[in-house]
């Protein structure tokens, strides 16, 4: 897992998602995203709750891609 403070959505690899019990059906891949690839087709979900440390965050809007591909250019 990575951690992009700068970034402006959350953003989940399908096998991240799978592991915190995420796991869109393919008709839910409708919502899209501009990356450095190309626009992809990405599932829009909402998180329960996201904790790093001590910080907090409930109800955080996320998106799963469909493969572990966004991750090449880390």
């Amino acid at each position: 897992m990575m951690i992009d403070t700068g970034a402006s959505l959350v953003v989940l690899s399908r096998e991240d998602a799978r592991q915190v019990g995420i796991n869109p059906a393919p008709a839910d891949f409708t919502a899209r995203a501009a990356t450095a690839n190309g626009v992809v087709l990405v599932a829009s979900v909402v998180l329960k709750e996201v904790a790093i440390g001590e910080v907090i965050v409930r109800n955080v809007p996320a998106a799963v891609f469909p493969t572990t591909s966004f991750r090449s250019g880390c």
